[in-house]
């Protein structure tokens, strides 16, 4: 019964603590009900700090991809659910995260995109999944962690650009 307690009082803190809003720059990203994420599954690191050092490292490329708009627009980010790439092994006395052909990145969010006047430019709901992402010959973000979550970010970045903003 204690160790049930303790969860709650953990799980509790550490989804106030991701649930806030973030600012860098002039970008904003909230990580919305992070305790009801599909799979943010650590393997063998301290579920708190998975959990922390997985999320700011998306923020960090959502600011990335922030950078990239016409001086003085923002993005704002509020991200529902995410489900990395791969999974959890449990079947070895370590667990680790196992990246297999039918366990693809999805990343379900809203966003926003206001100019430098503070007025809106696009807005959606994104629900993306790349289920061809072990296919994919890119290069990009080799040896990296989440790469796959950070190129599917990308090519959704890529086509508001294309469809929304005169750069």
């Amino acid at each position: 019964m204690k160790k049930t307690i303790i969860m709650s009082k953990f799980t509790l803190c550490v989804a106030l603590a991701l649930s806030t809003i973030s600012f860098a720059g002039s970008a904003e990203v909230r990580w919305s009900n992070v305790e009801k994420y599909s799979d943010v599954h650590e393997g063998d690191e301290k579920k708190a700090d998975f959990v922390e050092n997985t999320l700011s490292e998306l923020e960090r490329h959502f600011i990335k991809l922030e950078s990239k708009l016409p001086q003085g627009y923002k993005l704002h980010v509020n991200v529902y659910d995410l489900d990395l790439a791969g999974g959890v092994s449990f079947q070895s006395s370590r667990h680790i995260r196992v990246i297999g052909e039918r366990q693809s990145p999805r990343i379900l969010f809203k966003y926003q995109v206001l100019n430098s006047k503070n007025e809106l430019v696009t807005q959606g709901t994104e629900n993306l999944r790349d289920t061809n992402f072990k296919n994919n010959r890119s290069r990009r973000y080799p040896n990296q962690s989440l790469r796959y979550e950070k190129r599917l970010l990308d090519k959704w970045f890529k086509g508001i650009i294309k469809e929304n903003i005169n750069t």
